[in-house]
């Protein structure tokens, strides 16, 4: 459905989860990300033809960061759409590309220093998600601007966090943002609304700057790929709110169970079984903090709260020098 002029909002379904697709229509047709495999076929070019208009239409993709259900229909919109050019940030542009890369670099990251890996139905499904590899054609950085009209200028923004390449659009114009999965509230919502899902942000540092540039910017309507539109700065503020509260619950209660963890220190998969009933907890799906707690315990690292060694082939964290410091503030 057209929610703003010139923008369109598409519902489909990842599972038991809504993913919206979104679509710019003025004197040029952008899409933000092409979905899974099949969206492109089954959802958005027949919502094309009920504009009248058609596949070749399109411009450009803009595809917001690197996760299977964002870039998957990439091969089936340049078969249809060979001229159509798809851009993403540099930072994704290795895994957005091949799709073997991502199920190693980004699916398959805890296997070899926390033993914890998807099984084997579940790569398979991921994997099934995108097509073949499909050459980018163009990079972004953040910043850039790219004209739907005349007087319609669309805003670039850079977004890092659940990513480090993560993009997102703003338009001035209409006090509206397109920011896909920038922000992630206290989890990912089944589709009768319960949480089912942690938010999978890995860069702790960066999702902060964003959840704060995304609060800093005049959005009267925000787009998200899996929860439904909000509408009003109320809204969008306490959805802002909410996101920032579960990173501040994650820095609590990670480092309350490395303070208690003594000599033995913890695991990726010890911390996650420690943490999840205070944030959660998220039943089948915990094992998904292992995103955002690996981001966190790298951040806690990098700041001398907590020291990560290796016992046999784990990876296990104990109390940094700095720790005492942090918890008397």
């Amino acid at each position: 459905m057209e929610i703003l002029p010139g923008l369109h909002r598409i519902e489909t379904l990842l599972g038991n989860r809504k993913l919206y697709q979104h679509l710019y229509v003025g004197d040029r047709v952008i899409l933000i990300d092409t979905g899974t495999s099949d969206t492109m076929g089954e959802h958005i070019f027949p919502y094309l033809e009920k504009l009248g208009r058609v596949p070749a239409d399109i411009d450009m993709a803009i595809i917001s960061h690197a996760d299977a259900d964002h870039f998957g229909g990439n091969s089936a919109l340049k078969r249809a759409a060979p001229h159509a050019w798809i851009a993403c940030h540099a930072f994704d542009f290795e895994w957005i590309s091949d799709p073997e890369a991502i199920m190693e670099g980004r699916y398959n990251q805890f296997a070899d220093m926390h033993d914890m890996s998807y099984p084997e139905e579940v790569r398979s499904f991921l994997r099934g998600m995108m097509g073949s590899a499909v050459v980018i054609d163009l990079t972004l950085t953040g910043g850039e601007t790219i004209i739907l009209a005349n007087g319609r200028p669309l805003q670039l923004l850079a977004l890092p966090g659940h990513t480090r390449g993560h993009v997102g659009i703003y338009d001035p114009v209409e006090k509206a943002a397109v920011l896909t999965d920038a922000v992630l509230w206290k989890g990912l919502p089944d589709v009768d609304g319960h949480v089912v899902m942690p938010p999978t942000y890995c860069h702790t540092e960066t999702y902060r700057t964003t959840i704060q540039a995304v609060a800093q910017l005049p959005i009267e309507t925000l787009c998200l790929s899996h929860y439904d539109l909000l509408e009003g700065r109320t809204a969008i503020e306490d959805f802002l709110s909410e996101t920032q509260r579960f990173v501040d619950r994650m820095d609590s209660a990670l480092l309350e169970a490395i303070a208690e963890s003594g000599e033995s220190g913890l695991t990726l998969r010890e911390l996650i079984d420690r943490v999840d009933p205070i944030v959660g907890p998220f039943g089948d799906a915990s094992a998904e903090l292992a995103y955002p707690v690996l981001g966190h315990m790298k951040e806690f690292t990098s700041q001398g709260l907590v020291r990560a060694g290796k016992i046999g082939n784990l990876i296990r964290w104990w109390k940094g020098e700095n720790s005492e410091a942090r918890i008397r503030t």
